[in-house]
């Protein structure tokens, strides 16, 4: 009977999961960003985001230039 009351009452505490920054599901990657000016010059202004999958992908298609979209096949 205790033991009930406590499951009912007491919570236990879950592990966070990290979430993507930019639309909430669970985050998978971790993304260090540096910022330089035009010059090229070191600026303190650095992001530490997480991302999910389809939003990492997003980031790398906007802006790496070497990204290579995946191949279509026609069935």
């Amino acid at each position: 009977m205790f033991d009930w009351l406590k499951k009912f009452f007491v919570k236990e505490h879950k592990e966070k999961i990290p979430k993507c920054y930019k639309c909430g599901l669970m985050a998978s990657h971790v993304v260090f960003m540096e910022i330089k000016t035009i010059e090229l010059e070191e600026t303190n202004k650095n992001i530490l985001v997480q991302l999910c999958n389809h939003c990492h992908l997003e980031l790398f298609q906007l802006y790496d230039k070497e990204y290579i979209p995946p191949l279509i096949k026609e069935k």
